[in-house]
C-alpha cells in the first residue's frame, strides 16, 4: 500500500510547488521511553526474571538446648521475557508522486524512479516513520493483547480495527488487569467508566463538588502497599480526562489554579500529594479511536501508580527500534523504509502497582 495516497489531494499542476508551502499537522507529544519505564536491552529469547523475597518471622522463644531450629525459606517467584519480533516496512512507487505536487521533487532521466534521494523521502518521511514507530511502542506496550477481539466478538476493540495493530503481546494494561483481579486491594474503581453513554462517562459539576478525581489520586497513594507508598520512585500515569478533572476540582473547590509542567519530552505533568502525575494523552487517543463502540468508550478514565523501574520494556538491541534502512529496489522500482526489533513489556513486582479504572 502506498505511503502517500494521491486521491487525498486535488492536484492541478501549479497550486503547491514547494514542500515548505504544505501545512503539516502538529505532532502529539509523547513521553520518551525511559521517562516512566526501565528499558532493558539484549532480550533476544525467552528469558527468566527471578524475583527474590525476604525472610521474616525467624525469631522464636528459646525452647531449650538443642531445640528451636526454624525452617524458613526466602520466597522466590519468577516471570519471563518472551520477546516478539516486530517489523516496519513501508514502500512507495514513484508513480504515486506523479499525481501530487511532490512530482516536482522527483529526479529526472534514469534516476526518476528512486525517491530515496529526494528531500521528501530521505528527510521528512524518515522522520515521520521514526515518530510513528516511537508512538507505536507506547501504544503496543500498554494496549496490546494477544487475545484481542472486536467488540462484536466479545472484545473491546472498535469495529474495523485491524487487530494486528494490537495482538503482538500482552501489554501493561492487560498485565495490570490480571494483577488487580488477583489483588483487588490494588484497584480503585472509577464509577464514571461504567456510564452507558459518552455523556454518562463525562465528569460533571457534582463530580467536581465531590472531588471525585482528587479522591482517586489520594486512594492510589494511601491504599498502596506501605513499601510502595514509601518508594522514592512512586509516580502516577494518568489519562488527560482524569488529570483535567483534578484541575477543575482544585480550581472550583479550593480556588487554586494549578498549572501543568511541561516535561523535557514535551508531555505535561502536575503534582498531587507531593507525587508527580504524568499525563498520558496517548491513552485517551487510543481509547477514543480504537476502544469505542459508538455509544461509549472502554474505561476512558485510567491511572496507574508505578515505579518506573518496575515497568520494564525489553528490546533485543540498543535503540534497535529507531534503526531504519532506506533503500531503492531496482526490480520492483519501489523506495523502501524498513526496520525491525524484538520487544516485550513486563510489570515485574506485582505489589508495586496501583490501578484506577
Amino acid at each position: 500500500m502506498a505511503i502517500i495516497n494521491p486521491e487525498d489531494l486535488t492536484f492541478n499542476g501549479e497550486e503547491v510547488r514547494a514542500f515548505a508551502e504544505a501545512i503539516f499537522e502538529e505532532l502529539y507529544a509523547n513521553p520518551t521511553l525511559d521517562q516512566n519505564h526501565l528499558v532493558i536491552e539484549d532480550i533476544v529469547a525467552k528469558q527468566q526474571i527471578a524475583i527474590f523475597g525476604h525472610l521474616s518471622k525467624i525469631t522464636k522463644k528459646d525452647p531449650g538446648c538443642g531445640q528451636g531450629k526454624t525452617s524458613k525459606n526466602i520466597p522466590l517467584s519468577e516471570k519471563f521475557w518472551d520477546p516478539v519480533q516486530m517489523k516496519i516496512w513501508l514502500s512507495e512507487c514513484h508513480s504515486q508522486f506523479d499525481k501530487t505536487f511532490m512530482v516536482y521533487y522527483k529526479k529526472k532521466a534514469k534516476e526518476y524512479p528512486d525517491l530515496t534521494v529526494t528531500e521528501i523521502f530521505s528527510e521528512w518521511l524518515v522522520n515521520e516513520v521514526a515518530h510513528a514507530a516511537g508512538e507505536d511502542i507506547l501504544r503496543i506496550g500498554y494496549f496490546a493483547d494477544t487475545t484481542a477481539k472486536l467488540i462484536a466478538n466479545g472484545g473491546v476493540f472498535t469495529a474495523g480495527t485491524d487487530l494486528t495493530d494490537y495482538n503482538h503481546l500482552d501489554g501493561f494494561f492487560k498485565q495490570a488487569f490480571a494483577i488487580t483481579a488477583a489483588r483487588p486491594q490494588q484497584r480503585i474503581t472509577i464509577a464514571k467508566n461504567a456510564g452507558a453513554t459518552y455523556a454518562d462517562q463525562m465528569f460533571d459539576e457534582e463530580d467536581t463538588a465531590n472531588r471525585v478525581a482528587t479522591k482517586i489520586f489520594q486512594q492510589l497513594l494511601v491504599k498502596a502497599d506501605t513499601r510502595f507508598r514509601a518508594d522514592p520512585n512512586y509516580e502516577i500515569l494518568s489519562t488527560r480526562s482524569l488529570a483535567d478533572q483534578y484541575m477543575m476540582e482544585r480550581l472550583n473547590n479550593d480556588k487554586i489554579e494549578l498549572a501543568y509542567t511541561r516535561e523535557e519530552s514535551g508531555i505535561e505533568s502536575l503534582i498531587v500529594l507531593g507525587k508527580k502525575v504524568f499525563i498520558y494523552d496517548i491513552w485517551d487517543r487510543t481509547i477514543q479511536a480504537d476502544q469505542n463502540n459508538g455509544t461509549k468508550w472502554n474505561l476512558p478514565h485510567r491511572a496507574l501508580a508505578i515505579n518506573k523501574n518496575n515497568m520494564q520494556i525489553g528490546f533485543d538491541a540498543d535503540k534497535g527500534y529507531a534503526d531504519f534502512r532506506v533503500f531503492y529496489d531496482e526490480m520492483s522500482e519501489t523506495s523502501n523504509i524498513k526496520g525491525g526489533y524484538k520487544m516485550d513489556v513486563k510489570i515485574v513486582e506485582d505489589f508495586r502497582l496501583m490501578f484506577a479504572y
